[in-house]
């Protein structure tokens, strides 16, 4: 059978600002209520305004000097994907007001989106200074230190997150993740279980409890988180791509391709998922399936060590030695220690040197 790569542990980020919540539409009507009375009974009696972006830049076109109706649209094209757009609309908002709190940590989220880790903590640390108790800003600046690879910084910003609101579900899961990175396996389980204790709809935190049984093969907790993080978020591709890894283990091959398969309709360039499914299509010995998944997960990560690996599987066992051969080589260069690989060449020279010896 074609190696499976079981975890993705990738850290999930949790802002925690400015979403859509019901409270957050509640505070949108009631500041247009306030600000634009006439213009929102409009809105009611025509409905022209259809979508809230329409409705922020009519905003902004007859107020251009607050700060809040460009930070307000700079939410909404920030909920459309248009980062830069967004940006342009914060920094506007700043010009208005420097000391604009909503817009510096909003523009902090625009920059982390953008990957743009320096930009969004400096904006985070004037959040900070702006308002010194705010826990989901330091929860933030925790984040970026994540990413940049700074632990130890992003610990203490979570630690200071939790002094400022024990009760805040996103920081105990955060540094569950990083316990659990640092194999710290009894901190992360408490952490993971008081963000779930705090937030039981917490889907991330289900998700990656069950990374963390998946870790100790407990399989069947495993499993159950996996499901309990789906019936809060179904739409969560590494949850369907996690638990296809829980029946994969399992043997229960049918199972495994649907989890697969509803991952990759969710994702289609999800390397990892590819690769897995093909890896059952091999177990099921649908070879010429199996080698195309795997061509497509090379296609979306040439240095994806496994699905050379299980490539070079499905060449061995189609015949195909010297195609194999070159893909054995190809993960043993991008990863010299990697042994699955180291024995599937050796497999293939001890044969060949068989052959030559008759």
């Amino acid at each position: 059978m074609g190696r499976i790569k079981i975890m993705d542990k990738k850290w999930l980020p949790q802002n925690g600002i400015c979403n859509s919540s019901p409270l957050n539409v509640f505070k949108i009507i009631t500041f247009i209520l306030v600000i634009i009375p006439v213009s929102f009974t409009t809105f009611i009696r025509n409905g022209t305004w259809k979508e809230e972006l329409i409705l922020w830049k009519d905003v902004v076109r007859k107020g251009p000097g607050k700060a809040r109706g460009h930070t307000t649209l700079g939410v909404a094209y920030s909920e459309k994907g248009q980062l830069d757009r967004a940006i342009e609309t914060y920094l506007i908002s700043l010009r208005l007001n420097p000391n604009f709190i909503e817009a510096r940590i909003n523009l902090g989220n625009a920059y982390y989106k953008q990957g743009e880790l320096d930009k969004a903590a400096q904006e985070y640390k004037i959040a900070a200074r702006l308002n010194p108790n705010s826990a989901k800003v330091y929860n933030n600046l925790g984040n970026t230190y994540y990413d940049k690879g700074q632990i130890d910084e992003a610990i203490t910003e979570y630690m200071n997150a939790l002094r400022l609101k024990p009760e805040l579900p996103e920081a105990y899961y955060n540094l569950g993740n990083i316990y659990f990175k640092q194999e710290r396996l009894d901190e992360a389980l408490q952490a993971y279980r008081t963000a779930l204790k705090l937030n039981p709809e917490y889907a991330e935190a289900h998700n990656n409890l069950g990374n963390f049984y998946l870790s100790q093969g407990k399989l069947k907790e495993a499993e159950d988180e996996y499901l309990a993080a789906l019936r809060l978020k179904s739409d969560s591709e590494k949850t369907h791509y996690n638990l296809g890894n829980i029946y994969a283990k399992q043997g229960r091959l049918d199972s495994a391709l649907q989890e697969y398969e509803i991952a990759l309709r969710l994702d289609p360039n999800y390397p990892e998922a590819h690769n897995n499914l093909g890896s059952v299509y091999f177990s099921q010995g649908r070879l010429d399936e199996a080698t195309g998944k795997y061509l497509t997960a090379l296609k979306l990560n040439e240095d994806f060590v496994e699905a050379h690996t299980n490539l070079g599987n499905a060449y061995k066992k189609k015949g195909l030695m010297d195609k194999a051969k070159e893909e054995f080589e190809i993960a043993l260069k991008l990863r010299p220690n990697f042994i699955p690989a180291q024995k599937a060449l050796a497999s293939i020279d001890s044969k060949s040197q068989t052959y030559e010896s008759k």
